[in-house]
């Protein structure tokens, strides 16, 4: 295991009373993927994806005591990321992939009916998942600081466009400085707060554990997903920072208003890191979800919540 490897592992740990347990799962492709769960199986489960160049990580203000006292969590490092492994093949990269990853985690740790949680490119994984397996197995579809494809992907503007190109060029030089520094301003683009120390540590590591080839190949990976808002059996709900440049609340806003499956919740104080920003507020939200029907429809949408 490599030093930054050592160093993510050891912050994911350092939660003082948490009962996480570690183990490695391997996916269909053989890929063997680093799992992390809290909690007791059989109660209201939840399965964390994390985001681009990111890992399980990022979760670590969810995997408190108290939220593993009261439900089953399960986050992993999505392939190519974090201490997962990193195949070299670009095929190992299509969205069937990530899907069938989802698939495997879901069986292996026995989540029962999960709500999966998708943050930034989680939201894409998750919805890969669902137009691969179906939402049979699921409860429903949290999609944090992501939209998943389900309205179009607009190019970057203003902040956002400096921010990303600032970004390509230091996370795309082969200086290693660059890339420090790269990692250092992305991490510090996700929350609208200041994180604790130990989880920007953790997340700094984890983007300097992602390959090049494995970015590169990401590149290649489909992001538009509106063919599925009309087929969609689940509910959708999109949770988004009111401070993330990132990501346009205006199309969220109108899909959520024709489409029956899916609600949005407004973080008006918060950034692309919801989770992080306000915790209380969103454990509240995903407490409602993992006590809610599957078959229950959307709470109408045309007012979203903007406390």
């Amino acid at each position: 295991m490599t030093v930054l490897a050592l160093a993510a592992a050891a912050a994911l740990a350092a939660e003082p009373g948490a009962a996480l347990r570690h183990r490695t799962v391997t996916a269909a492709d053989g890929v063997p993927l680093a799992v992390v769960e809290c909690g007791t199986p059989g109660r209201p489960a939840a399965l964390l994806l994390h985001g681009f160049s990111l890992a399980s990580t990022s979760f670590l203000p969810l995997m408190t005591p108290a939220d593993c006292a009261r439900w089953h969590l399960v986050a992993f490092d999505q392939r190519g990321h974090g201490r997962s492994g990193k195949p070299w093949t670009p095929s190992a990269y299509a969205a069937e992939r990530w899907a069938d990853d989802v698939a495997s985690v879901i069986a292996a740790t026995g989540l029962s009916r999960p709500v999966i949680v998708g943050w930034s490119f989680g939201g894409y994984t998750a919805l890969d998942y669902w137009r691969r397996h179906g939402g049979s197995k699921l409860r429903a579809i949290n999609l944090v600081g992501s939209h998943g494809g389900l309205v179009e992907r607009l190019p970057p503007t203003g902040e956002a466009a400096a921010n990303a190109g600032s970004l390509a060029a230091l996370q795309g030089s082969d200086d290693v400085v660059d890339n420090l520094r790269g990692a250092e301003m992305f991490v510090g683009l996700m929350s609208a707060r200041p994180l604790p120390d130990r989880v920007a540590a953790a997340m700094r590591a984890s983007v300097l554990m992602l390959p090049p080839y494995a970015r590169a190949a990401m590149r290649a990976h489909r992001l538009d997903n509106r063919d599925l808002v009309a087929r969609l059996d689940v509910p959708v709900t999109v949770s988004l920072g009111g401070k993330d440049a990132s990501i346009p609340i205006g199309p969220i806003e109108a899909l959520a208003s024709t489409a029956a499956r899916v609600r949005l919740s407004v973080y008006p104080a918060a950034g692309h890191m919801v989770f992080a920003d306000e915790p209380a507020r969103f454990r509240a939200e995903l407490g409602r979800l993992l006590s809610e029907e599957k078959g229950a429809p959307a709470r109408p949408s045309t007012n979203p919540t903007r406390e």
